[in-house]
């Protein structure tokens, strides 16, 4: 059927592959001017002692300096990514341009999680970070990724969940209703995390203080508490205060500062994310030379219509978030700085550079602008024991750069001269190294090293066997294996083997359960990665039965649900999406023939099943290949948060896909069975 999960699951799809080589370890950098961000002091003349990952010591270097004076800045910060989309890529940019650490705001929570822990241990070259996991989302959410909660007590159920799982703070959502947003707010003080994201739609800031939300993205909710009127549509996806912005009345705008400050609410104002939208409507995002270094998947993402038609608005209402910006910086505000990374235009780590001038552009100096990326963020996260300073006992981690930060920012982090990442010293030839690496990684010269297959021993006799070849657009995206067997009792199994291409999603190894008639009983779910996931999905009717176990076996979460009306379970599995459907009787469908029905699909966002009204029709037969054998051709389509998902696809008389293309508003995935 139309596996729209599945198949965005593998657009996105890859393994990591493990950091290079890394330059050796100096003993000591010196001597530099060491920039105490703080105090807006130069300390001259120093030596940094390096003891394995963190700093030993700053003391005073002693001798005559040769060469020029070479500053030292703490590492930077980016307050705001989504990272899961390209790790790799993410990884080797945001060293090459100092960026030690970042704040992940929304992914499937085990993907991201084992992005982080994998990052910490280094085995992934990268920045640290802390993330949120699932973002905690009303109904329907916006994202596939989130934790859908219509009522307080599933707000709380979702909060616990997230804190079970080891995220480092609660992400709410745009959605949520006002009672449903407090129970998240109120569940994550209870369980001493902290509430961050979007202040929902129906909240208003003052509502937004009261529930304790410690941090706003992207200015979210702001201008409408004093812009007297909102334009609706027209390019914007929801209603647009900021198209009013004028018509608001100055001393409106700074009482409204005053109390944002008197609150201690932090902002993230993630400009760059908005001009990089802006870029996507006049056309000139796709000139900048930074391409290069930008995944496939990204690309396609990039270009959708419906960013176009918003960055004509935002060309005109941008200016007015650096107005309020800067007078959010004058009452005082508590400002740091992020990206909205994995958004269009949006580059790894240089982002985080072009978002720092933007809040110059707004009024900050260069003193403030670099806080903003160093120091407060470390006090904001708590992470000012690690990060922030270049003090004895704190990471290893700043950069090197000719210029002085806090006369010339954008100099300084234009000409950055070296990296140190924990410990490691990285010149500028391994600087420029890193980021060739990543132009080879998106242009798919670089390939994950397979891992070894699914072990379990294949049972019945087997009826059909093959491989499909992925392609997203002209870049490879994998493979997946298959073997369908048919049992003595008369039913079926499918064994599937499913390496994604580089991306964030592991590999997997899956069995369906097939009755007589080839409807989906059982599937067993096995995800192959650092932390291994095994899931049993029970089919009863239109109940499924989730069964997540640990690594020792045991049971470690059970629920049941709903398949929704006429629903069908999918996974990462092309070779199911037909041979394991005749609940629906697509194996005898005519052609003209049409089914309504509900796509449940797991796989792609953790183990929970997502749901997404879809349709399928036969059309006229025809060969999937010029001079291939005629087969049974089906479009379906599925109405997602991400946009309507459309696919064709070519099914042989014993029910097996031939080829099949996934028409997605940010690209097209194909599947090919190979001769």
């Amino acid at each position: 059927m139309v596996q729209t999960r599945m198949m965005m699951a593998l657009a996105a799809a890859a393994c990591a592959i493990p950091a290079q080589a890394e330059p050796a370890r100096p003993g000591s950098v010196g001597p530099v001017s060491v920039v105490d961000v703080d105090a807006g002091e130069i300390r001259a003349m120093q030596r940094i002692e390096i003891d394995g990952e963190s700093i030993g010591g700053v003391t005073r270097f002693e001798g005559m300096s040769a060469g020029e004076v070479l500053y030292a800045v703490p590492g930077l910060i980016d307050s705001h990514v989504h990272y899961s989309p390209a790790p790799i890529l993410n990884g080797l940019q945001m060293i090459a341009h100092g960026v030690v650490m970042v704040r992940d705001l929304g992914a499937a929570t085990t993907d991201i999680l084992e992005i982080r822990d994998e990052l910490e241990s280094g085995s992934m070259l990268g920045p640290a970070m802390i993330c949120s996991g699932a973002i905690v989302d009303g109904s329907p959410p916006i994202w596939p990724f989130s934790e859908e909660c219509s009522t307080p007590e599933e707000a709380r159920a979702a909060v616990r969940k997230l804190a079970n799982a080891g995220v480092d703070f609660i992400k709410v959502y745009s959605r949520l209703k006002p009672e449903v947003y407090a129970a998240a707010c109120d569940e994550a003080r209870a369980l001493g995390l902290r509430a961050v994201g979007h202040i929902p739609e129906s909240v208003d800031i003052d509502g937004a203080i009261a529930a304790g939300q410690y941090t706003n993205e992207h200015l979210m909710r702001m201008p409408s508490e004093f812009v007297p009127r909102a334009r609706q549509g027209e390019g914007s996806p929801m209603p647009d205060w900021w198209w009013h912005y004028e018509e608001a009345d100055p001393a409106d705008i700074d009482a409204f500062c005053a109390k944002i400050a008197g609150s201690g609410m932090v902002q993230c104002p993630t400009l760059i994310v908005t001009e990089g939208i802006r870029k996507a409507g006049d056309g000139t995002g796709v000139e900048d030379e930074r391409m290069r270094y930008v995944a496939p998947t990204l690309k396609q993402f990039w270009n959708m219509p419906m960013y176009a038609r918003w960055g004509e608005t935002l060309a005109r209402t941008n200016p007015y978030r650096l107005d309020l910006v800067g007078r959010l910086h004058e009452a005082g505000v508590i400002i740091v700085a992020g990206t909205d990374l994995a958004n269009p235009f949006v580059f790894a780590g240089s982002g985080l550079h072009e978002e720092v001038g933007l809040l110059m552009d707004a009024g900050m100096d260069d003193r403030a602008a670099l806080a903003s990326a160093t120091t407060v963020p470390a006090r904001v996260f708590d992470v000012d024991d690690r990060f922030g300073a270049i003090e004895p006992g704190r990471e290893a981690s700043f950069f090197l750069t000719p210029v002085n930060p806090l006369e010339d920012l954008r100099g300084a982090l234009a000409s950055m001269h070296a990296v140190v990442h924990r410990g490691t010293y990285y010149g500028r030839e391994d600087l420029d190294e890193l980021m060739e690496r990543s132009a080879r990684e998106a242009s798919g010269e670089m390939v994950a090293e397979e891992p070894a297959g699914d072990k379990r021993a294949i049972v019945g006799e087997v009826i059909h066997q093959g491989r499909y070849e992925l392609m997203f657009g002209q870049f490879p995206a994998g493979h997946e294996e298959f073997v369908i067997t048919r049992t003595d009792d008369g039913s079926y199994r499918i064994y599937s083997s499913v390496r994604p291409g580089n991306g964030p999603q592991a590999p997997s190894d899956s069995v369906y359960y097939l009755d007589a008639q080839k409807r989906l009983v059982k599937v067993e779910y096995n995800v192959d990665s650092r932390n291994p996931t095994s899931v049993v999905y029970e089919i009863d009717a239109d109940e499924v039965t989730t069964t997540v176990y640990a690594e020792d076996g045991s049971v470690a979460e059970r629920t049941t649900g709903t398949l929704g009306e006429d629903g069908t379970l999918a996974g990462l599995s092309w070779v199911s999406n037909f041979f394991a459907t005749d609940d629906l009787g697509v194996h005898a469908m005519e052609v003209g023939e049409r089914h309504e029905y509900t796509s449940a699909g797991f796989g792609w966002s953790g183990t929970s099943i997502g749901k997404a009204p879809a349709s399928l029709a036969r059309v006229e037969d025809a060969p999937a290949f010029e001079g291939g054998d005629v087969c049974r051709v089906f479009d379906g389509e599925a109405q997602t948060p991400m946009g309507m998902m459309k696919t064709r696809s070519w099914v042989d008389a014993e029910g097996v896909t031939v080829r099949a293309r996934l028409v997605m508003p940010f690209g097209t995935l194909t599947a090919e069975l190979e001769n």
